[in-house]
């Protein structure tokens, strides 16, 4: 099994699917020949559960090292994730006030190249 440069992060998201403090939305592009994924997009909202928002941040941190892009922010003195970019997955992150509320979009695009247009 191929391990992912964001491993840790969308471990968490995966767990997201059964919290009860989450609510989550995704939206799946397909390309209308083939028919083949091309993008998913993953909405996530979190209310009032500062543990979780806090095992994103943790995630972030150890995904780092392999993200190709990064940005962090401080809110209240803090360091905290915005945006991480690995070669086909965008993660953001945004704190929501306080209280443990933040919200998370993945955005994937899939591995696989494009067919080669034809011209005539």
């Amino acid at each position: 099994m191929e391990m992912s440069a964001q491993q840790n992060i969308l471990a968490v998201v995966k767990k997201c699917e059964t919290s009860e403090s989450v609510e989550m939305s995704v939206i799946r592009k397909r390309n209308e020949d083939t028919k083949q994924l091309e993008r998913s997009i993953t909405s996530i909202t979190i209310k009032s559960n500062p543990a979780l928002v806090d095992e994103f941040i943790a995630a972030f941190k150890q995904d780092e090292p392999n993200a190709t892009q990064v940005i962090d922010t401080y809110v209240k003195g803090k360091l905290v994730p915005q945006l991480y970019r690995f070669s086909n997955v965008s993660v953001s992150f945004s704190l929501q006030g306080s209280g443990g509320n933040a919200s998370v979009t993945v955005i994937e695009k899939s591995k696989s190249k494009p067919a080669a247009v034809i011209k005539k």
